[in-house]
């Protein structure tokens, strides 16, 4: 009888260790699943970050431009008037570093 108890707890131990190494198995294929999906996400966003990088270039050329333009004028005007700026000034004479 106590042998028969015995086998009987040594079998359902075996059961509980083949059961919890199967759940490990299982949870570990399910997160390398979940990095594989964010892997492929991030993979996609590549293009969007691309195209959103390539759209502020253009706005800060632009933006660049119309500074230095706007400076240009201001220095021409200054110096067509024989005004003193502070423009003028400060672009004529940087100090040297």
């Amino acid at each position: 009888m106590w042998q028969l108890v015995i086998i009987g707890v040594v079998v359902i131990a075996a059961v509980m260790s083949y059961n919890s190494l199967v759940r490990l198995r299982e949870s570990g294929d399910a997160a390398w699943a979940d990095i594989d999906v964010q892997l492929k996400r991030r993979y996609d966003l590549i293009p969007n970050i691309v195209e959103t990088v390539k759209g502020y270039v253009s706005h800060e050329r632009e933006t660049l431009e119309s500074v230095a333009a706007a400076r240009s004028g201001a220095i021409r005007d200054a110096t067509r008037l024989r005004i003193p700026s502070v423009v003028g000034r400060g672009i004529r004479h940087r100090p040297q570093r």
